[in-house]
C-alpha cells in the first residue's frame, strides 16, 4: 500500500509532530518521483548511494528539531537509536552521518542547489515547494 505523504500531510499540525506533518522532497531536477520507506531508511543510514540511476545523499535538520523526530519516527523502527547507530558506525569505519542543518529553510536551500540530495520539510510548506525549486516525492510503504 502506498502512502502519498503530500496528500496525507495536509492535515493540521499537532504536538508533537508526526509523519503526517512532513513531506519528502528532492530537487526539481531530480529524476526521483517515488521512494519506498526501505529506500529512504537505507539512504539515511548511508547504505544506499544511488537511486533512479543517480547519486543520492540525505540531509537532516539538527537532532533537537521536532521535524527530525517526526521523520525518524516514520522511517526507523520504534526502538532505533540514531545516536548509537552513528557512534557504532564510526567505530567500525562505516559511513558518516548525514549532514544536519539548522531548520527546514536551510534544508530546502541546500537541496535546491544540490540536486542529488533528499530531505524533508513541514507539510505546511507543500504550496511553496515549486517556488523553492523542489518537488514532493511519493513515499511507498516497505
Amino acid at each position: 500500500m502506498k502512502h502519498v505523504l503530500s496528500l496525507l500531510l495536509l492535515l493540521g499540525l499537532s504536538t508533537p509532530l508526526t509523519a503526517q506533518d512532513l513531506i519528502i522532497v528532492v530537487s526539481k531536477k531530480s529524476p526521483i518521483k517515488e521512494i519506498s520507506l526501505f529506500q529512504l531508511r537505507e539512504i539515511y543510514l548511508g547504505n544506499m548511494k544511488r537511486l533512479a540511476g543517480k547519486t543520492v545523499r540525505p540531509i537532516h535538520v539538527k537532532p533537537d528539531d521536532p521535524l527530525r523526530h517526526a521523520f525518524e519516527d516514520l522511517v526507523f523502527p520504534a526502538n532505533f537509536d540514531a545516536e548509537e547507530y552513528w557512534q557504532n558506525s564510526k567505530l567500525q569505519g562505516g559511513p558518516d552521518p548525514p549532514p544536519a542543518v539548522r531548520g527546514w529553510g536551510l534544508v530546502s536551500a541546500y537541496i535546491a542547489k544540490n540536486p542529488g540530495f533528499v530531505g524533508y520539510l513541514p507539510a505546511e510548506k507543500i504550496t511553496e515547494v515549486e517556488a523553492m525549486q523542489l518537488k514532493v516525492v511519493t513515499v511507498a510503504g516497505d
